[in-house]
């Protein structure tokens, strides 16, 4: 029978309220959680859950990565009978071919830039991205700085599970 989570929060919150002093006795109070709470059976239900979807999203990464190779394979096929209709058509001489499948058409290069030497160019030319040096910030802060705009934080409480 599926436990619910809820069930057991009501059982631990009911233990709190009918035994105060109870959660200040560690050995007590795992020997009570054990007895009179279903947390043992609700955790090993989870981990369980947590396994198996563990092992779902694992075999669908591998699943996902080769359809991406395999996608990869089909463009660089496209890529490549795109180059040889281009290349047959220069051959040819001839800019444009009406097929009952498709028209088929050289086009002209469009104009593009070609950086050749970044550090010559005048500085009109460049942008320039500024981004906050986090590590320099954690290491200020850490040393009692006081900086304006930032500030040190905990992150959100997580959970450890080691199967034996």
């Amino acid at each position: 029978m599926p436990l619910n989570s809820h069930t057991v929060h009501n059982q631990i919150q009911s233990l709190k309220i009918l035994f105060p002093d109870l959660a200040q006795d560690d050995d007590g109070w795992e020997l009570t959680l054990t007895s009179e709470t279903d947390l043992d059976g609700l955790l090993s239900q989870l981990i369980r859950l947590y396994n198996a979807n563990k092992a779902l999203a694992a075999e669908t990464d591998r699943e996902v990565a080769d359809l991406q190779a395999r996608c990869d394979r089909f463009e660089r096929r496209v890529e490549a009978y795109r180059a040889m209709m281009l290349k047959v058509m220069i051959d040819a001489n001839i800019e444009r071919r009406e097929l009952p499948l498709a028209t088929v058409s050289v086009r002209r290069g469009i104009k593009h830039v070609i950086v050749t030497d970044e550090k010559a160019l005048p500085s009109d030319y460049l942008r320039i991205k500024t981004e906050p040096d986090k590590l320099k910030l954690k290491k200020a802060l850490e040393e009692g700085a006081t900086i304006v705009g930032a500030c040190l934080s905990n992150t959100a409480p997580s959970l450890s599970i080691r199967v034996k």
